[in-house]
């Protein structure tokens, strides 16, 4: 794994991360793909006091595909903790660009589905197949926007006057 984060950066968009493992899920065929940032040391931004690191905390991401591989990102998110005891700001984790707050999709994720699904491009359940094309709950949850799509075609059809036929 490289230490310096580049591999991450060029792979994965992710400036600043590192690989600390993976895995190949072969009942899926996912990459799990552990990361984490690679600065160490973080200051309060009230008061300005150096942190001291006070655990982490597991946040599990979903990233494009590599190599037509689903990939699922494991970020060891860093807690941190004011170490002067009259500040405000007891404790705060870690963020970036990349990833927004409770994120569930990196943000190259989330844009690329948003362009996706911009004006004359795919519907949104045509996006998630794209993006989520190895997960089945997707292609059946399309199937059901595609036949209730039809059967709201009909209905306002028939909502107009035109008879019904068998």
């Amino acid at each position: 794994m490289d230490r310096d984060g580049s591999g991450v950066s060029s792979l994965l968009g992710l400036d600043g991360f590192v690989v600390r493992g993976q895995l190949l899920e072969e009942a899926t065929g996912e990459w799990w793909l552990a990361v984490e940032r690679i600065e160490d040391r973080a200051w309060c931004e009230r008061c300005g006091v150096r942190a001291t690191g006070h655990g982490r905390r597991r946040v599990v991401l979903r990233d494009l595909p590599i190599t037509d591989r689903p990939v699922v990102l494991v970020w060891a998110k860093r807690l941190w903790r004011c170490a002067e005891p009259a500040c405000a700001v007891r404790t705060w984790s870690e963020e970036c660009d990349e990833i927004a707050p409770r994120a569930v999709l990196t943000e190259r994720t989330r844009a690329e589905i948003c362009r996706r699904v911009g004006p004359g491009e795919q519907s949104v359940a045509q996006a998630a197949c794209a993006v989520y094309w190895f997960h089945p709950l997707v292609w059946h949850a399309a199937r059901a926007l595609r036949s209730e799509r039809e059967k709201a075609c009909d209905d306002l059809v028939l909502s107009v006057g035109a008879k019904a036929s068998d």
